[in-house]
């Protein structure tokens, strides 16, 4: 949960806190850095691990004040009978 943390921080560091809900969203460069943090390679104009991923979520998810990211992607072909994986 820390390394979580930690990469929010450093992408949205500049930003006033505590942030409103209309705030949680992320600019193209903390996406591009929230996508390159999860492991994840651009290819063309898409965000790609194993499939394309998608920023699913933004909002503080441990209470620290920070906004925490929710990257993800889906297929049976990556992620089998659950069809989903992520990484917050």
């Amino acid at each position: 949960m820390r390394y979580t943390t930690l990469i929010t921080a450093v992408l949205l560091g500049g930003a006033s806190w505590p942030p409103s809900a209309q705030e949680m969203t992320l600019s193209p460069t903390d996406t591009a850095a929230a996508f390159k943090a999860a492991g994840y390679k651009l290819k063309g104009t898409k965000w790609m691990a194993c499939a394309e991923g998608t920023v699913s979520e933004v909002r503080d998810i441990n209470g620290d004040g920070l906004p925490d990211a929710i990257v993800s992607e889906g297929g049976t072909k990556c992620h089998g009978m659950t069809g989903e994986g992520y990484i917050a």
